[in-house]
């Protein structure tokens, strides 16, 4: 370097300047960085009761789950006994007797075995 470009300095009043826009700066930067806190904060809420609305409803949903497996459990073996209580009465009308006629015997059956099969009644 020569001894003219190493004894030029830089004006004080330049220099102030280029402070004061650092200092600035800095100040505008640590507002945006308390914004972005503020909104991180904002944001980190807004999760937490996003997380509590969606355990409420995992609750809920697992509630009505045992619900309907019970009802489910219940349902099935209500189907067994009915199953059950209509094969034997499909059975008591093969027994001999005069109080269906055949025709309606055969019917009551056919109709029987069809909504075992999930079929409408003939």
């Amino acid at each position: 370097m020569s001894d003219t470009n190493h004894n030029r300095m830089i004006p004080l009043r330049v220099a102030d300047m280029a402070v004061a826009a650092c200092e600035a700066e800095i100040a505008s930067l640590k507002a945006e960085v308390q914004r972005l806190k503020a909104e991180l904060s904002n944001i980190s809420g807004w999760g937490r009761g996003l997380e509590c609305d969606l355990s409420r409803s995992i609750e809920r949903l697992d509630t009505l789950c045992k619900q309907l497996m019970a009802q489910h459990s219940d349902i099935s073996c209500e189907n067994i006994m009915l199953r059950k209580a209509g094969d034997a009465m499909a059975e008591a009308l093969n027994l001999d007797d005069d109080v269906f006629d055949n025709h309606e015997k055969k019917e009551a059956q056919a109709n029987w075995n069809a909504a075992k099969e999930g079929k409408p009644s003939a």
